[in-house]
């Protein structure tokens, strides 16, 4: 017969450190002998989690990314050369630069003044610059 004891809260705890600390100690360290490769290796992982923008939901923050989707909007809305497009929440811009590149002008309203900062980053680098106006909201 088996016989269980209900764990006290400080044998969890020990349990869930230990569980912690071997999964988050790089396996990689004791396979490659090459420091660089490691080192290069965590300065790009390092770079990348700077790169990337904290969503909040409590703003209702989510990104589209899917090329087809963003194509099938652009195409769907009927959109033209002599029209001006009011985008309410524009975020890191990948609706807005294909409406740039359908759209007489485009006028973009965003509340998070981090996602501006890309998104002007980005319409400066596609060269759409004039044909963008970006409205900080509160």
């Amino acid at each position: 017969m088996l016989h269980f004891t209900k764990p006290s809260f400080n044998h969890l705890r020990l349990y869930f450190h230990q569980i912690r600390a071997k999964s988050i100690r790089p396996y990689y360290k004791s396979r490659l002998e090459n420091d660089d490769i490691v080192d290069s290796y965590t300065r790009k992982r390092k770079e990348n989690q700077e790169d990337r923008l904290q969503l909040y939901k409590s703003k209702g923050q989510h990104l589209l990314t899917n090329p087809r989707i963003i194509d099938s909007i652009v195409r769907n809305s009927g959109v033209g050369p002599e029209d001006t497009v009011l985008e309410i929440g524009p975020g890191t811009g990948n609706l807005t630069m294909k409406l740039l590149e359908v759209a007489k002008k485009v006028v973009a309203v965003e509340v998070d003044k981090r996602m501006v900062e890309v998104l002007g980053t980005r319409v400066s680098e596609s060269g759409f610059s004039d044909k963008l106006t970006v409205c900080v909201g509160f």
